[in-house]
């Protein structure tokens, strides 16, 4: 599971609720949600599985209830912020929870001049023991998870440190352990991460500052673990780019793939948004292989910005697009299905007049391509700036 924001260079304070989702349930088969019985449980993958909904707010993560019957308030779960801060009025809030089926992550950092060197620390809960343990991990924007491990994208962690890279947490023996993962290429810019993202797949899609844009690369499962077990990190600069170009704003996962928000900077900083695009990233069939890329694919298209997208996030293989226009907040789950190609850019700068423009239930004034399709949306509460969705095993 991963999670990132709409970043620019400049660092912006994130505040908000943050929802992670855990699939937890029977071993029963299914094929739709009437084949399972039992209070709120729906047909995941074949599996009956209740969704069950966590949530950081004002600092702490808590149970909101099941998907997609979202509720505003809950049961505190956990402080984000150690004993120690939680009295700093220096605190920024990375306004992110992650899970990777055993632990929770989420975590902060404080207010700095020094872009190189930014103090954070992540907060680790553990769901079997009900746990809470603190580690220092600098500049820790953005994270992504995979079985018994978050990679996290940062400036350090625990005692490694050794820049801007990608840190893997494992938590999977006693004791969590850390090392770095992944070091970008030369031309970084060491203060600025971007995405972290890791595909159903296990390619990892790990991004950084360089040359005055974002740039992301795709690292092979195999690559991964081999970083994780010898210590040596993968150099970002000797993998396949995902997306060259510039107009890259935000990335989450899409199945086999990963989901790209594309739009430019427009003189006042705002950004005009374009479309949504799916890259499929195919893991290799040998150790040594790279991931194979493919081509760009327009999901949604931009036709105004009566419709905003607040971030993107994934549900199983599907995507999740978290919106908000005059009909409220709302996340939108989109399947990839067959047929879907070629490229469809629009733009979120027009004349519309958003009260009276026609609004689709679900996506809005968002233009839906062929090949992808709604499968169900669900209510976003107020301060909701993110969520993430995990698949626990029964």
């Amino acid at each position: 599971e991963e999670t990132m924001r709409f970043q620019t260079p400049v660092r912006a304070a994130l505040a908000g609720v943050v929802l992670a989702v855990l699939l937890s349930g029977c071993r029963e088969e299914c094929e739709v949600n009437a084949d399972c019985d039992g209070e709120a449980l729906v047909c995941e993958a074949n599996q009956c599985v209740r969704l069950e909904v966590y949530g950081v707010s004002g600092g702490s993560v808590q149970r909101l209830g099941n998907w997609p019957a979202l509720a505003t308030t809950g049961t505190p779960l956990f402080d984000v912020m150690a004993p120690e801060d939680r009295a700093s009025d220096e605190v920024i809030l990375g306004g992110y929870v992650v899970s990777n089926g055993t632990h929770l992550l989420s975590g902060y950092t404080f207010l700095t001049s020094d872009f190189d060197n930014v103090p954070g620390k992540v907060a680790l809960y553990s769901l079997d023991a009900g746990t809470t343990s603190w580690m220092e991990a600098k500049g820790n924007y953005s994270v992504a998870a995979g079985d018994g491990v978050f990679f996290i994208n940062g400036q350090s962690l625990d005692a490694q440190a050794t820049g801007t890279g990608i840190y893997g947490l494992k938590t999977d023996g006693a004791a969590p352990t850390a090392s770095v993962v992944a070091v970008p290429g030369t031309g970084a810019e060491p203060a600025y991460t971007f995405a972290t993202v890791t595909t159903t797949e296990g390619v990892g899609a790990f991004g950084y500052w360089a040359g005055g844009a974002n740039v992301l690369r795709a690292v092979s499962p195999a690559q991964l673990t081999q970083a994780l077990s010898s210590g040596a990190p993968v150099d970002l600069s000797t993998v396949p780019h995902v997306y060259p170009e510039a107009d890259m704003m935000a990335v989450a996962r899409f199945g086999a793939g990963v989901a790209l928000l594309r739009g430019s900077f427009l003189p006042d900083f705002s950004v005009a948004y374009t479309d949504i695009a799916r890259v499929a990233l195919t893991a290799p069939t040998s150790s040594a292989g790279e991931v194979a890329v493919g081509a760009p694919v327009t999901v949604v298209r931009f036709q105004d910005d009566c419709t905003q997208v607040l971030f993107m996030k994934h549900l199983g293989e599907d995507l999740l697009l978290a919106l908000e226009d005059k009909n409220g907040r709302r996340l939108v789950r989109v399947r990839a299905g067959e047929g879907a190609s070629g490229e469809d850019k629009g733009s979120s700068v027009s004349e519309v007049n958003c009260a009276t423009a026609a609004h689709d239930a679900a996506l809005g004034t968002l233009a839906l391509r062929p090949g992808f399709t709604v499968v169900e949306s669900g209510p976003l509460a107020e301060n909701v700036s993110d969520v993430a969705i995990v698949t626990r095993k029964p």
